[in-house]
């Protein structure tokens, strides 16, 4: 296995991708196109925003279709001088502060500041102002019945929720297919729990969110524990 610092190479595709890297690092294309060995550096820990020589990276839990378990999302490398390329790795960021997820800042919110602006932190948007999900919003929801969307009170069956659970009184955003990549945004719907053993057509009917052959099973992962 290759050291940090390394030339490697990642083989595979999108879902099976491997490298040859060292345990603790990764393969990540550089700026001249070629591949090098970074550390995953986790809170606290030295990072280059450059991503040159060590990323910010923190273990998570798994999404709820039991794919992906890692996270590039909740750190953020901060850093320790105006126009340093040298970093920490960060979370619970201030308002104020440049950001990439929503994880990583304290209000949970991170967005543009005008039309061209970076991403900050900052803080939860009031009812009638401007938002893209549910997390922008001081309410938990965002309206986008309407061209752009609205922070507004948890949204009734039937209004525009793009792919956002949180953004439904009922807690559930269907898609016209059911898939969150889809090219049309979904609508809020009554949520349906089915149990493991009923009928369903869907894996959102099921509480597990898991359909296989007409029926609601265990999630994929527990089934082969």
């Amino acid at each position: 296995m290759k050291a940090v610092g390394s030339a490697c190479a990642v083989v595979g595709d999108y879902k099976g991708r491997v490298h040859d890297c060292q345990p603790g690092s990764m393969c990540l294309a550089q700026s001249d196109g070629n591949g090098r060995c970074v550390k995953l550096a986790k809170l606290g820990e030295p990072c280059t925003l450059d991503r040159s020589e060590a990323i910010c990276f923190e273990s998570r839990l798994a999404d709820k279709d039991n794919e992906f378990a890692s996270s590039f999302n909740r750190l953020e490398c901060v850093p320790n001088t105006a126009g340093s390329n040298l970093g920490s790795c960060k979370r619970d960021l201030a308002d104020g502060q440049p950001c990439h997820s929503r994880e990583v800042c304290a209000s949970g919110r991170c967005a543009p500041i005008g039309t061209e602006g970076a991403n900050t932190c900052l803080a939860k948007a009031a009812d009638g102002r401007a938002c893209m999900v549910a997390a922008d919003c001081a309410s938990g929801a965002c309206n986008l019945s309407v061209d752009t969307g609205i922070c507004s009170a948890p949204l009734a069956d039937g209004i525009s929720c793009g792919y956002d659970d949180a953004s439904c009184a009922s807690g559930k955003c269907y898609t016209p297919d059911n898939q969150t990549s889809g090219s049309h945004a979904g609508a809020c719907g009554p949520k349906l729990e089915r149990a493991v053993g009923a009928t369903c057509a869907q894996g959102y009917e099921c509480v597990t969110d898991t359909c296989r052959n007409d029926h609601c099973i265990e999630s994929i992962c527990r089934r082969y524990l």
